[in-house]
């Protein structure tokens, strides 16, 4: 075992405060502390990462029980309980790109098969190109995705929150639709099943619960602004 590093003037060794107690009441640092070594290193990693104990499982459970609630304790100042939205956005899009690209997962694989490129029309090779950027841009197209959800849900609700709080909202509601996007993936590839207008349904169908679960309104305005939001995210 390791030998704790422990300051014998009785002061914190990361701001010299002096200790009273396991932990530091200025900046929170544990009053012992191991040298550093690879396995506290990865630890600490994993840890702050993935918080497994805790933010990130809880989050993501909110996200497709009870979206609302994440969404409405997190921006009233939750902050602790719950996992940041970039950091989420960024950790599940990275795991995505990861998982995608340990498969070799190319979801136009079969989409333009046709006699040979050489066969395509002039609309058709058109299609191709840009669906093949979106492909190839995946994580600028689902990062551009976030700001037009935020943006809808501003244009429709804009009084409940301001835009940088419905941004927030758009990076947890896009985090989730990586996650699932990554199940359709393997579907995808292993099971050789398309959906490609599935993965789109679910989209549509995942802005539109959450949206739902955020403002809890049934009368028919608020169940059309709900759509036109889900459907306008996309056109934007």
């Amino acid at each position: 075992m390791l030998p704790q590093l422990t300051d014998t003037n009785g002061k914190c060794l990361n701001c010299g405060v002096a200790l009273h107690g396991n932990f530091c009441v200025q900046c929170g640092q544990r009053a012992s502390t191991k040298r550093i070594n690879f396995k506290e290193t990865l630890n600490s990693f994993l840890g702050l990462t993935f918080s497994l104990d805790g933010p990130l499982l809880l989050t993501i459970k909110l996200l497709f029980v009870n979206p609302g609630k994440l969404f409405r304790e997190y921006i009233g100042g939750k902050r602790k309980t719950y996992y940041k939205p970039v950091a989420f956005f960024v950790l599940v899009t990275a795991i995505y790109l990861l998982l995608r690209a340990s498969i070799n997962f190319d979801p136009l694989e079969d989409e333009f098969v046709n006699n040979g490129q050489e066969n395509l029309s002039g609309l058709e090779a058109k299609i191709e190109e840009a669906a093949r950027l979106v492909s190839e841009n995946i994580n600028n197209f689902m990062f551009f995705l976030v700001f037009s959800i935020a943006f809808m849900l501003k244009l429709f609700f804009r009084k409940t929150y301001n835009l940088a709080e419905y941004t927030s909202i758009g990076l947890f509601i896009v985090g989730a639709y990586t996650l699932l996007k990554i199940i359709t993936m393997f579907i995808a590839k292993f099971a050789l099943v398309d959906i490609d207008n599935i993965e789109l349904v679910i989209l549509v169908l995942l802005i539109f619960y959450s949206s739902f679960s955020l403002f809890k309104s049934f009368n028919f305005w608020s169940m059309a602004k709900y759509s036109l939001v889900s459907f306008l995210s996309l056109v934007l």
